[in-house]
């Protein structure tokens, strides 16, 4: 029996993003089943593993927005030419070029990684995510919230929405012991843009919480964006307990080696960082950045009630001052984890494609 075939669109895959990660680790599954390919604009090269049978294809490039046309007659073309099923784009925004209007034998689907509540406010993008709720199959959201904040703006029809929860990406994480977690005495963030990780709010937490003896990491900033966040970490005088650390393809190190994770986002829809760090039981500390944090914490972290610098600093330092807590939460997120097991989402995704 000929295997379906699917086609997902994201910009880049050279990136070290967390839709990346999720995409990757997503098609290196479904491809062992389907006939998987993805169509990308701006390189070929990829940050994270790639299974060989995942053919990349290369959008050709435009002198300007002008001649965007030309790449939609391309992704329609290339669609209807190998007998796509099924055409995945991860943006609402971009699908009134990609995927509104696709060969009559393919469905088309939105995956969207972003927050209405947050989202891009241009007249294209705005008239791109109403054409996708007139014209897309389904919808493959994140989490709940975003499911409600879609229904009531567009009045979303309920057939074509699905929620699928973003996978685990590693495997075999050994089980840990907190006691032995505590014991490390390092707090984690991962991100690179400073104002939407909120990292600037982190560091005045930080401030705030003074905590003796604790360094906080935060890894993932490019060189020109570490420079920028050094400005403040001078000014707060906190050279000596923050480590500012480049992206890196070894993350699960520097999960290993952390006690607690501080998701000081002012917005997120379900973070790849929070999944992960929960499986490798670090309790966590969020500010109320978005649906995605209530559904993936399970007693395993705190959830601050405002974006408060001062009420972030205090959940950290009851993290810190008490070890039956932090051990209560290190164990609650190791079994929270279990739900983003990759085997449970991908059945998720085979039910879309069936």
């Amino acid at each position: 029996m000929q295997k379906k075939k699917v086609c997902f669109f994201l910009n880049t895959l050279a990136v070290p993003g967390g839709t990346q990660r999720v995409l990757t680790t997503i098609v290196n599954q479904l491809v062992n089943n389907y006939t998987v390919s993805i169509i990308v604009t701006e390189s070929l090269e990829t940050v994270f593993d790639l299974d060989d049978r995942v053919q990349l294809v290369m959008i050709p490039s435009v002198k300007n927005s002008f001649f965007l046309w030309k790449r939609s007659f391309f992704v329609y073309n290339y669609l209807k030419k190998k007998s796509i099923h099924y055409f995945v784009v991860l943006d609402a925004n971009i699908s009134l070029i990609y995927n509104c209007f696709v060969p009559s034998k393919c469905q088309a689907i939105i995956w969207e990684h972003l927050s209405l509540k947050n989202n891009r406010t241009t007249f294209f993008c705005r008239l791109s995510r109403w054409m996708a709720t007139k014209y897309v199959d389904k919808f493959v959201f994140l989490n709940d919230l975003e499911i409600k904040l879609w229904r009531d703006k567009y009045a979303l029809s309920e057939r074509k929405i699905v929620k699928i929860y973003n996978p685990l990406s590693f495997n075999n994480i050994p089980k840990v012991d907190p006691q032995g977690l505590f014991s490390k005495k390092k707090m984690l963030a991962v991100g690179n843009a400073i104002h939407v990780k909120g990292f600037d709010l982190l560091l005045e937490s930080w401030r705030i919480l003074n905590a003796k003896g604790w360094v906080l990491q935060i890894v993932g900033l490019t060189e020109e964006r570490a420079k920028d966040l050094m400005v403040l970490i001078t000014e707060f005088e906190l050279e000596k307990s923050v480590e500012l650390i480049p992206p890196v393809s070894n993350i699960e190190y520097y999960y290993l080696n952390a006690s607690i994770y501080c998701l000081s986002s002012r917005s997120e829809v379900l973070p790849m960082v929070l999944i992960e760090a929960q499986a490798y039981g670090l309790p966590a500390v969020c500010f109320p950045c978005g649906g995605g944090p209530k559904e993936i914490l399970n007693q395993s972290g705190i959830i601050c009630n405002s974006y408060s610098v001062n009420e972030y600093a205090m959940a950290l330092r009851s993290l810190i001052e008490s070890s039956a807590a932090f051990v209560k939460f290190s164990n609650a997120a190791q079994i929270s984890s279990k739900e983003f097991e990759i085997s449970k989402i991908i059945k998720e995704w085979e039910r879309v494609f069936s």
